[in-house]
């Protein structure tokens, strides 16, 4: 499931491939596990999946209209967290829309 954005064709063998380094790593390094960055492989496919993750949260989180009342609810609910979390609606919208133009540069 994770593998699918990166693209790995069979996500048995890159598994192990995942544990057998782990398991390399810790015996190298008294027991500790490895960073996630440590693997340019799995680094990749965590990457590529949490951006489309990401991907699939932009509609809900901007603040341009919205496609049905499904989305939009999810938009009113987001807002709502955040404001609980402390943030102001003017924050929040700024946020927003600092994110999204990041996102759209890089």
């Amino acid at each position: 499931k994770i593998e699918k954005p990166a693209g790995i064709a069979n996500p048995k063998d890159f598994r192990n491939e995942v544990v057998k380094f782990a398991l390399r790593y810790r015996a190298q390094h008294d027991g500790k596990n490895p960073a996630w960055t440590a693997y340019e492989k799995i680094r990749s496919v965590i990457e590529k999946r949490m951006f489309t993750q990401v991907e699939d949260l932009l509609p809900v989180i901007s603040f341009e209209s919205k496609k049905d009342s499904d989305t939009q609810t999810k938009h009113n609910e987001f807002v709502k967290r955040m404001l609980a979390r402390g943030y102001t609606s003017r924050q929040v919208r700024r946020l927003v829309e600092w994110y999204m133009r990041v996102n759209k540069a890089g």
